[in-house]
């Protein structure tokens, strides 16, 4: 009777220890694609700053373009 219950146990064990290298490996999976994911937003933080500085030099090329013509329509012999 006692050996059944210290085979039982011992499958058990096995089982937990299973289970555990289990948790343990997919715990390293999404380690790993956190640490991907926070580069990933990183890089993607970077473009999305170049483009709103890019965007808001264009938009002042854009002003001085429309303001360079509607001189010219106010002022057709203005031609600077």
């Amino acid at each position: 009777d006692t050996v059944k219950e210290i085979e039982l146990l011992r499958e058990k064990l096995a089982g937990a220890e299973l289970a555990q290298e289990e948790a343990n490996n997919l715990s390293n999976i999404v380690h790993s694609d956190n640490v991907r994911l926070e580069h990933d937003v990183a890089f993607l933080k970077a473009v999305l700053d170049d483009t709103q500085k890019e965007l808001h030099s264009t938009r002042g090329v854009l002003a001085g373009e429309r303001a360079r013509a509607f001189q010219l329509q106010v002022h057709p012999w203005k031609l600077d």
